[in-house]
C-alpha cells in the first residue's frame, strides 16, 4: 500500500470512528433526555429526508455517491492486498560499463534455510516485496515459546542482518525479521 493509500485508509477509519462515537453519544443522550441531544434531534427536518427520494436530483446523487464509493473502496482494497514483488536490486557498483544487479531472493532463501536448521525454529519463510514504497526483505520465523526471549536467538538474528548487509553491500533495501511464537503445548493433567 502506498503512503497516500495508507493515509486515505487511516482518514476514512478515523472519520468512521469519530462518526460512530458521536452517533453513539447522541443516541445515549436521547435516551437520558440530555438537552444537547434533544436540541440536535429538533434540528433534523423530517420532511426534507422523507421527500429527498422523490426529487429529480436524487438518482444522480445516489449514483455519484455509489460510484465514488466503489472506486475508492476498490482502490483501497487493491492497495491493501497487492504487493509488488522484488527479486533484484541494482548495486551501487553499477556504472557506465555495466549494470550489476543482486538476486535478493537467493540471499533471503539462504538466510531462511540457515534458520530452518536451528532446533528452536519450527518454520522459516521469506518474502521480497515493496513495503511502503521500499524494497524489503522479510523473514518470518516461527519459534518455540521458550526460545522467543532467548538471547542467543536474538544474537543469531542480528548476525543474519549483518551477513545480509555484508552480502548486498550498500544496496538500499530494508530487512525485517518477524518472530512468531508457536502455541504452548500443555501436558495433559
Amino acid at each position: 500500500m502506498s503512503g497516500i493509500q495508507a493515509a486515505v485508509a487511516r482518514f476514512i477509519g478515523f472519520v468512521g470512528f469519530v462518526g460512530s462515537v458521536i452517533a453513539g453519544l447522541w443516541i445515549v443522550g436521547l435516551y437520558v433526555d440530555h438537552p444537547w441531544a434533544v436540541k440536535i434531534a429538533d434540528l433534523i427536518d423530517p420532511e426534507f429526508w422523507s421527500t429527498l427520494t422523490t426529487t429529480r436530483i436524487y438518482p444522480w446523487l445516489a449514483g455519484l455517491v455509489g460510484i465514488v464509493g466503489i472506486v475508492l473502496g476498490a482502490w483501497l482494497i487493491i492497495g491493501m492486498y497487492s504487493f509488488t514483488r522484488v527479486s533484484r536490486v541494482n548495486s551501487s557498483a553499477s556504472g557506465p560499463e555495466g549494470n550489476i544487479s543482486l538476486q535478493l531472493t537467493q540471499i533471503a532463501d539462504a538466510v531462511a534455510q540457515s534458520f530452518r536448521s536451528d532446533p528452536r525454529i519450527s518454520q522459516a519463510t521469506y518474502t521480497m516485496r515493496q513495503y511502503r514504497g521500499r524494497p524489503t526483505m522479510e523473514i518470518v520465523l516461527a519459534a518455540d515459546p521458550t526460545a522467543a526471549n532467548n538471547r542467543l536467538l536474538l544474537v543469531a538474528i542480528d548476525e543474519a542482518v549483518a551477513d545480509i548487509r555484508a552480502a548486498i553491500g550498500d544496496a538500499d533495501i530494508d530487512i525485517r525479521f518477524l518472530l512468531h511464537v508457536t502455541p504452548v503445548v500443555r501436558a495433559d493433567d
